[in-house]
């Protein structure tokens, strides 16, 4: 039965993710999957040169390099780019494969750990979890992370037990590839495995976690260092990314909306409000438990130290939440079985109790994911089109201006080179204030005749209500030059040659 049980769950977390597996980037985060998507085509494109990853929507100058992370995941989606071409589905499918990877590690980790039964509900959760649906369906680096860092985790915890040197290594390498993926993977992973080490080796740990830990650390070291010499050279957003005030402020703790946004994600998106009550349950089962305690506690304290260091973005990125969902499950999964098991009554109705558990977790997942996945957001429902329309009206090398959430959506989809824009004052200038952005914000009117003179053609606008948001400008548009195409939701521009009044 158990054999069945788990076997279910894999399907179903499938299941969940490649229902309209191929739709196009705008469900979740669009500007991030976008990046992600546009760096990739670039590689292939560009002999894999993974020093200099490109985006299309900095125009071509020097501003067109965008360094965050090390392009590892885009190298593997653009592996499967040379068998079938250049596809969006193709970085969809990577993240699902690497979800599956994620779930028979977790399921491994928490069997050894605590019990089968346990490992099972952790697994149900790990796989219905909204966030995680989300973010392992998309095209996000996210999930290779995260199956790296359970890799990492798992292998170094077996090592702990038989003390074989390659286990050691082949953890150390997952780690050093899920730091390079993402930095932020060091804290939420530092204190488990600091732990692993002490407990596999008493004599010389601090000397082993010290070649650990800088072995691991080395390649993502450098490549922050290449990434920001290069970025410091950009106009673009793009060049501040690798200050510390983009990650941390100390301000941020004195700010309600900082606990109420945390709070909100973790109750829509990651643990729902079932999962909460579980995950609360878990805690205090853990803290009974005489095998493996210590291991839990530190890897759960070690998750709340990433989400302190880095409150700017745990309080306004989703995705940034999944660290939490690795600890989370197992909590959630500890809560299930505790509360099963304490029940008085006999094993039909314990099954029924489980099952009914499981059911209104599914629901309210369901509930969530019906909102965001499998179908565009609603204010970018037309940009596919627009971007057609686009990518017919002007030639190969032309290049544009796309007006949607500020982002390359329309840029995109239109299969050209160019800029997006920003139109609302005080959403660009709060943005640059929380994040103590270097760049200015440039007058929406002044930016279009500076990219104007760049070689941008036409303004195409993806949702006509933004313009909404900046009337001067709006007027500015309609009054000063010619409308190629317009219909309920879309606009294009042609900025070719402005209106003689």
């Amino acid at each position: 039965m158990h054999k069945f049980l788990l076997l279910l769950t894999l399907v179903l977390g499938l299941s969940l993710r490649i229902w309209h597996l191929d739709i196009p980037l705008l469900e979740f985060v669009p500007s991030r999957q976008i990046q992600t998507a546009e760096i990739t085509a670039n590689l292939s494109k560009n002999n894999f040169n993974v020093f200099l990853p490109e985006v299309n929507y900095y125009g071509r100058d020097n501003d067109k390099y965008f360094l965050i992370e090390f392009p590892a995941y885009n190298l593997v989606v653009s592996g499967l780019d040379q068998i079938t071409g250049i596809k969006e589905i193709n970085g969809r499918i990577v993240s699902v494969v690497f979800y599956f990877i994620a779930s028979l590690l977790l399921y491994a980790l928490v069997r050894d750990l605590i019990d089968r039964k346990t490992a099972l509900a952790s697994l149900f959760f790990f796989s219905i979890s909204p966030l995680n649906v989300l973010t392992s369906r998309s095209f996000l680096p996210e999930e290779m992370m995260i199956a790296s860092c359970l890799a990492a985790l798992y292998l170094l915890y077996i090592w702990s037990k038989n003390k074989k040197p390659y286990l050691f290594t082949i953890s150390l390498l997952f780690f050093s590839l899920a730091l390079i993926l993402k930095i932020t993977s060091f804290l939420f992973l530092l204190l488990p495995i600091v732990y692993l080490i002490h407990r596999g080796s008493k004599t010389n740990w601090i000397k082993k976690t010290l070649v650990y830990i800088f072995v691991s650390i080395v390649p993502s070291i450098l490549w922050i260092y290449h990434a920001a010499k290069i970025s410091k050279n950009l106009t673009t957003e793009s060049a501040s990314i690798f200050d510390i005030s983009n990650w941390f402020g100390i301000n941020i703790f004195f700010d309600p909306k900082y606990y109420s946004n945390i709070f909100g994600i973790e109750y829509n998106l990651v643990l729902l409000p079932l999962g909460i009550f579980l995950f609360l349950i878990g805690i205090v089962s853990v803290l009974n438990f005489k095998r493996n305690k210590s291991f839990l506690v530190l890897w759960f304290v070690s998750t709340i130290l990433y989400f302190l260091v880095f409150n700017k973005h745990t309080m306004t990125h989703e995705y940034y939440h999944l660290p939490i969902l690795l600890i989370g499950s197992i909590f959630v999964g500890v809560g299930i079985v505790k509360v099963v098991e304490n029940l008085k009554v006999g094993a039909f109705f314990k099954v029924i109790v489980a099952s009914a558990i499981c059911l209104l977790l599914l629901v309210s997942s369901y509930l969530s994911l019906s909102q965001k996945a499998y179908r565009p957001i609603e204010r970018f429902r037309s940009v596919v089109s627009l971007g057609r329309t686009v990518e017919s009206i002007t030639g190969e090398n032309d290049l544009i201006i796309g007006l949607m959430d500020s982002g390359p959506a329309v840029v995109h989809y239109a299969n050209r080179k160019g800029w997006g824009l920003e139109t609302d004052v005080e959403k660009a200038i709060e943005h640059r204030q929380f994040f103590e952005i270097g760049s200015k914000y440039v007058d929406p009117k002044d930016r279009v005749n500076e990219l104007r003179k760049k070689g941008a053609v036409v303004l195409a606008v993806g949702y006509k209500k933004q313009l909404d948001d900046n009337l001067s400008f709006k007027n500015y548009l309609y009054e000063n030059f010619v409308v190629l195409e317009e219909n309920e939701d879309t606009v294009i521009f042609d900025l070719k040659k402005a209106i003689l009044n």
